[in-house]
């Protein structure tokens, strides 16, 4: 576990915890913490945000990113406080040294700061919602990506990630990740699909129909595959298809 307080507050919280977590002849620290929890409310809470210590366990691995030298908590869209990561060896989704190997690797990087006013623009930690030609969101169905409804929840979240980090500025080719990890991928002209890994299939380009700079709330965009083609949709399904910008093509960035 983690506590986390002024020291005499602690104290007295850890000694109700031994003396309410005996059972049966046995010490239960989390059956000690319940309780203390339930019988002081003023005393001590549950940090149900994660936003102060996040446990990986059984996360998905975009939960936290690194972003301009900070880890940042992608649910909260704030720095994260601390991680526990339970070990390496784990059962989770995702493997804790590969993640940490990823986010070393970043620690002499530093992405674009945003700029003034550009809460609403897209950056690599920011989710966004693609609204299609129907009036339907682009939406995560594994292993297709689909365009069914006019709901905006978790399925139809989309982080748009800069393949270099940073603010995303039409022109950029980006990465396009879904609630649960996987990546929006292009293969030849079949229904989008997606993937785990980040490569050549994944990235596309991203066109503002309308002037240059960053991508914002608001804005209509093209998504152009690695085959020259541009993302459309035709009735719920999503191609592909076509190297040209039309109605099917364009997209409508809801931040």
């Amino acid at each position: 576990g983690f506590f986390m307080g002024p020291a005499k507050y602690l104290v007295e919280f850890l000694e109700c915890v031994k003396s309410k977590g005996s059972s049966g002849g046995q010490f239960d620290d989390q059956r000690g913490a319940n309780l203390c929890m339930l019988e002081s409310p003023g005393l001590v809470t549950v940090d149900y945000t994660g936003t102060i210590v996040i446990d990986l366990y059984g996360m998905p691995q975009h939960v936290l990113s690194f972003v301009d030298g900070k880890v940042v908590n992608n649910l909260a869209n704030v720095t994260q406080c601390f991680a526990h990561t339970n070990g390496k060896m784990a059962p989770q989704p995702f493997f804790w040294w590969g993640w940490a190997k990823q986010l070393t690797a970043k620690l002499g990087e530093r992405d674009r700061p945003l700029g003034g006013g550009a809460d609403h623009c897209v950056s690599k930690h920011a989710v966004a919602f693609l609204r299609a030609h129907t009036g339907a969101y682009l939406d995560a169905e594994w292993p297709r990506a689909q365009a069914r409804w006019s709901d905006k929840g978790e399925r139809q979240q989309w982080a748009i990630e800069r393949e270099h980090g940073g603010v995303v500025r039409s022109g950029d080719a980006v990465f396009l990740r879904d609630y649960v990890g996987n990546f929006l991928r292009a293969n030849g002209t079949d229904d989008l699909s997606e993937w785990h890994e980040r490569g050549p299939w994944q990235r596309f380009i991203i066109e503002k129909a309308s002037g240059d700079g960053q991508v914002c709330a608001g804005d209509a965009v093209f998504l152009k595959a690695h085959t020259g083609k541009y993302v459309d949709v035709d009735g719920t399904r999503v191609h592909a298809r076509w190297p040209n910008q039309g109605s099917r093509q364009r997209f409508v960035v809801e931040v």
